[in-house]
């Protein structure tokens, strides 16, 4: 599960959107408390399929973070 604090560590660091990775076959989730944590701030974020994030990561026009998780 990725979890609030991943989320915190990105943003304290400097990133204006995050991506997240559900895993190559989606079988990760978001934390409810990232979205509570991010929502607030005003924090762009997308949740998608890891090629997906990739591309999506790799296309951002602003400062991002990733949290990726590849093997399942």
């Amino acid at each position: 599960m990725l979890v609030r604090d991943h989320g915190g560590y990105l943003i304290d660091r400097g990133a204006a959107m995050i991506v997240l990775s559900l895993g190559m076959e989606e079988r990760l989730q978001v934390d409810p408390a990232t979205v509570v944590l991010l929502d607030p701030l005003g924090v762009p974020y997308r949740a998608a399929q890891t090629l997906e994030a990739a591309a999506i990561y790799n296309a951002a026009e602003v400062p991002v973070g990733g949290l990726f998780h590849s093997t399942c």
